[in-house]
């Protein structure tokens, strides 16, 4: 998705193909959550997108990754403020709407 951004700010069309089915199940967490990098090289490709992800989702303190239902990776932020709008969040999750 980054890379079809990148094209299109360079005026190259581009077309995003998912491999599964429409409703094939993922077995585990799959882009639940962008790390501050990922929305740092979303704010250099497109200007505005990474804050804006960070200001309309939800900001976690604690990540944790589940794969077939299980923990495999946790780490705590240990944050208590996530509200600074001149920071990206360590990680960020989109919200359901």
């Amino acid at each position: 998705m980054t890379a079809a951004l990148a094209l299109k700010k360079k005026g190259i069309s581009s077309l995003v193909i998912e491999a599964e089915a429409l409703d094939t199940p993922s077995p585990g967490s799959r882009a639940i959550f962008l790390h501050r990098a990922s929305l740092e090289l979303l704010e250099k490709t497109v200007s505005g997108l990474g804050f804006t992800l960070a200001r309309d989702g939800i900001v976690w303190p604690v990540k944790r990754t589940l794969y077939k239902g299980k923990e495999v990776y946790k780490r705590d932020y240990g944050l208590t403020d996530t509200s600074d709008p001149a920071k990206l969040p360590p990680v960020y999750c989109p919200a359901s709407k």
